[in-house]
């Protein structure tokens, strides 16, 4: 009983933990490279171990400069990842994205909320993160994402100050779907 218990046990734990190293960069490029030839204007990453250094290597593939929807979901990636995305030089004809699943704090909110890359963005999903009222009053007082119109926060660390900031906002007057559930 107790062998077999072993080698039931032993491949679950080698799977495991030989799928939780990051993609190398070659294979970041190589991903998006083949993600793209299907859309070149929807790059969608899914359960992808990418981390803050593949998200800095995907930002600075030109391969991205013709996405307008961008969905990086399960993709291990915190504000660091984020502010690599706000830098990148190819993504300023983005209009969608979405980062669910993820480590992102208000400091990724406030990095979204102040960079120009952004700035065509009307679809802004960040569910289930790790942003609260600080990061949500960034995003209803940003200059730059003037064009939102759709606004996913449901599952992050929302109070009803944060709320209040969204539906007040001057700045995010094309905002009409917002969605705040916990």
């Amino acid at each position: 009983y107790t062998l077999l218990r072993k080698v039931l046990i032993l491949p679950f734990f080698i799977v495991f933990t030989l799928g939780a190293a990051p993609m190398s960069g070659p294979a970041i490029e190589k991903y998006i490279g083949k993600k793209l030839k299907r859309n070149d204007k929807t790059l969608r990453i899914n359960e992808k171990y990418l981390g803050d250094a593949g998200l800095h290597v995907l930002a600075q593939s030109s391969q991205i400069r013709t996405v307008r929807t961008l969905v990086l979901y399960k993709v291990q990636v915190s504000d660091a990842g984020i502010r690599a995305l706000a830098e990148s030089p190819y993504l300023k004809n983005l209009q969608a994205l979405y980062l669910e699943h993820n480590f992102i704090t208000d400091m990724g909110a406030e990095i979204i909320s102040n960079s120009s890359t952004f700035s065509n963005l009307k679809i802004l999903n960040l569910y289930h993160n790790e942003i609260t009222d600080e990061g949500v009053k960034a995003i209803a007082n940003s200059d730059t994402l003037t064009q939102l119109n759709e606004l996913n926060l449901n599952y992050n660390q929302i109070k009803g100050p944060g709320a209040v900031a969204l539906t007040q906002s001057k700045k995010l007057s094309q905002l009409h779907n917002i969605q705040l559930a916990y």
